[in-house]
């Protein structure tokens, strides 16, 4: 049998006699991962002894026997094999102890993982949820500074907007000019709906005394 008992052993000392490496392993892997680590190798180890042990417990009374063998086999069993016997029962159920323990604890272990786990994924949807209620602010934000800037129409948009409108032919290069050059009319001009902008054309310019 290999000593598995020897390796568990090993491993859970590791830290104590590579301080340094340990130290970086249980960085990269974290605290949970390397308990849940070692809780497993512990539990592996008791169930193959255990295991082991019944295997064991088994050879000593091999049924290939027939009664008066193995009546005879009782008959010459000496004080030794009768000890070995009770010491490996007291062996076995030592191991089964530990081994409940140890698959207790990998399971704490597991469930204090999955614990922490569920902590992050809700504070990782708190987060979630203050950056999505943030980006609204910010859009609605922007909305209101794009609605309360002040628009500049191009002088491409006003020739656009006079044909639009049915100016006729004489009147559509004073009407143009008159935008171009009266910026406070021009957004009058574009703030109505476009079948009012000629009226308000119109008024704008007899207002300026322009007929």
């Amino acid at each position: 049998m290999l000593d598995f008992e020897s390796e568990v052993k090993k491993l859970m000392n590791f830290e104590v006699a590579n301080e340094g490496l340990s130290l970086n392993l249980k960085h990269m892997l974290g605290d949970w991962e390397w308990r849940r680590r070692i809780c497993a190798a512990q539990a592996v180890y008791y169930v193959v002894h255990a295991i082991y042990l019944l295997g064991e417990m088994s050879t000593l009374v091999d049924t290939s026997f027939d009664d008066a063998e193995r009546e005879s086999m009782v008959r010459t069993t000496s004080a030794g094999g009768q000890k070995r016997k009770a010491s490996m029962m007291e062996s076995i159920v030592e191991k089964f102890e530990k081994m409940t323990a140890a698959i207790k604890e990998l399971v704490d272990v597991i469930r204090d993982g999955n614990a922490i786990a569920k902590r992050h994924a809700q504070i990782v949807e708190r987060h979630a949820e203050v950056a999505e209620r943030r980006a609204e602010v910010a859009e609605h934000g922007l909305s209101v500074f794009e609605k309360s800037r002040p628009r500049h129409y191009s002088e491409e948009e006003v020739w656009a907007a006079i044909e639009e409108v049915g100016v006729t032919e004489e009147h559509k290069f004073k009407c143009y000019f008159f935008l171009c050059h009266e910026k406070r009319h021009r957004g009058t001009f574009f703030g109505v709906p476009p079948y009012m902008r000629l009226q308000v054309l119109l008024k704008l310019m007899a207002d300026a005394g322009i007929q």
